[in-house]
């Protein structure tokens, strides 16, 4: 029997406790031993000490809320539960990336209204890569939501479609072996610039679509290097600017600081010289 438990408004099958339970059991801190130099009698030796570390699955998730963990389990089904209690024994459970991969992934692949046309915006959606994908849910799956956006998009071709289902499925299993670093919010982003990009100028096969796949992944890394460099260059902007202020007196605080000094001190100045015309 699939007993439930209620936590807060969610409602977490036995699946799902099991997976908590083994997560439970991987937590808190080990005991590691690493060799370290010490000095003994005044001289440099390597000696063995023993540390207490955080467990690889509490590093991976820290800060992490356990409302979070519980939204998990509430999404794990019994066809589920090996696959992650085996990642958590295998401390490379990382709670987000799953959330990712059983709720963000479909709600992409699926909503026509979400249709990224940017990389940025395709990173916004925070959607799993493949890789992230095939680990929590499976291969099979992962290529059967692939298969799903792959057919979509084609279907939206008509008569310049040359791709049967067959050959559509063989594609999803293509893309999923050799894109694994492509998010499924780039797919669908890639899917919706070649849409628009078409308009009706050539049919759509095997080859284009892969050839469309291997040059969007080179713009996607372009793009990366274009973001890194600009990033840097402001950074360094900043940094020469204030190094600048630093070596030609003050900044604008500073300034302001100065002002108000001279400003309080030309009307204490007035007043005085006030209250002395008084008196003569």
């Amino acid at each position: 029997m699939n007993q439930v438990i209620n936590t807060g408004n969610r409602q977490i099958a036995k699946a799902g406790q099991n997976v908590l339970e083994e997560l439970r059991r991987t937590w808190g801190q080990l005991e590691v031993t690493r060799t370290v130099v010490a000095v003994q009698d005044e001289t440099p030796a390597f000696v063995q000490k023993t540390f207490l570390v955080d467990s690889p699955n509490k590093r991976l998730n820290k800060g992490v809320s356990t409302e979070v963990f519980h939204r998990f389990a509430a999404m794990v089904k019994p066809e589920d539960e090996e696959r992650i209690s085996n990642i958590i024994k295998a401390g490379c459970f990382e709670v987000n990336k799953a959330i990712q991969a059983f709720e963000i992934a479909p709600m992409v692949a699926t909503d026509r209204k979400i249709k990224p046309v940017t990389w940025d915006q395709a990173a916004a959606l925070n959607s799993p890569s493949i890789a992230t994908l095939i680990k929590y849910k499976g291969e099979e799956k992962a290529e059967a939501l692939v298969y799903i956006m792959t057919f979509a998009f084609a279907k939206k071709f008509g008569r310049r479609n040359d791709l049967d289902e067959a050959q559509i499925e063989e594609l999803a299993a293509d893309i999923v072996v050799q894109y694994k670093d492509l998010s499924i919010a780039d797919l669908k982003m890639i899917f919706t610039t070649t849409l628009q990009a078409s308009k009706k100028l050539f049919n759509l096969d095997y080859q284009g679509i892969m050839a469309v796949l291997e040059e969007s992944r080179q713009d996607k890394l372009d793009h990366a290097t274009r973001k890194a460099i600009d990033e840097h260059t402001r950074l360094v902007a900043g940094e020469k600017e204030r190094r600048s202020r630093k070596e030609h007196g003050m900044d604008d605080e500073g300034k302001r600081l100065v002002a108000e000094s001279v400003t309080k001190y030309a009307n204490d100045q007035a007043s005085a010289n006030g209250q002395l015309s008084g008196k003569d």
